[in-house]
């Protein structure tokens, strides 16, 4: 069966024939772990700016001298060690909680259908993560340069970061709940 890039939600429950080596199903989890990776390293740049601009006010002014080296090496240590996890480890981690819910949900919806509604939402990640940056960059900005008030700018950039990374999860569920509910109506 080939799958339609442009169908809707309801007809991912169509995929029942997909085995979990589909060459289908292995190409849309290739697509979503390269896009997933892709918003890693952009979300890294946002990240990268904030360490800056953290060692920049705080470490360099608050931070006894002979302790900055340290507290460099182990922030930089956790932000690789942070990124390299999630690089190889986001999807499969993704995957395990995707079962985990059809096992609560929807256990008679075959598990490829269940992926393929993972990996066709992971695919849209790298769209979140530029303007996800930005805010961060905002935000960045607005504490550590302009000196705004933290609650202020956390309410003022963190609900639409918020809303955006629901704009990810949330279609993810719903289809996740039209599968449940389609394989257990008779």
């Amino acid at each position: 069966m080939n799958t339609n890039p442009f169908e809707s939600p309801v007809a991912i429950t169509q995929v029942d024939d997909l085995g979990e080596t589909s060459p289908q199903l292995v190409a849309a989890r290739r697509t979503a772990v390269f896009s997933v990776r892709a918003a890693i390293l952009i979300l890294l740049v946002a990240g990268l700016f904030n360490y800056y601009a953290f060692d920049q006010v705080v470490v360099t002014d608050v931070v006894a001298p002979r302790f900055q080296t340290t507290v460099r090496v182990t922030n930089l240590t956790g932000m690789v060690a942070i990124t390299l996890v999630a690089w190889f480890l986001f999807v499969p981690a993704l995957e395990v909680l995707g079962r985990m819910l059809r096992h609560l949900s929807g256990e008679k919806t075959p598990v490829a259908a269940w992926n393929e509604s993972l990996y066709r939402s992971l695919r849209l990640a790298v769209y979140f993560a530029i303007p996800g940056a930005i805010l961060w960059g905002i935000w960045v900005i607005g504490f550590y340069f302009v000196h705004l008030n933290f609650m202020v700018l956390s309410i003022a950039v963190g609900v639409p970061a918020h809303l955006l990374a629901a704009g990810l999860y949330l279609p993810l569920l719903f289809r996740w709940y039209l599968l449940a509910r389609s394989k257990s109506e008779p």
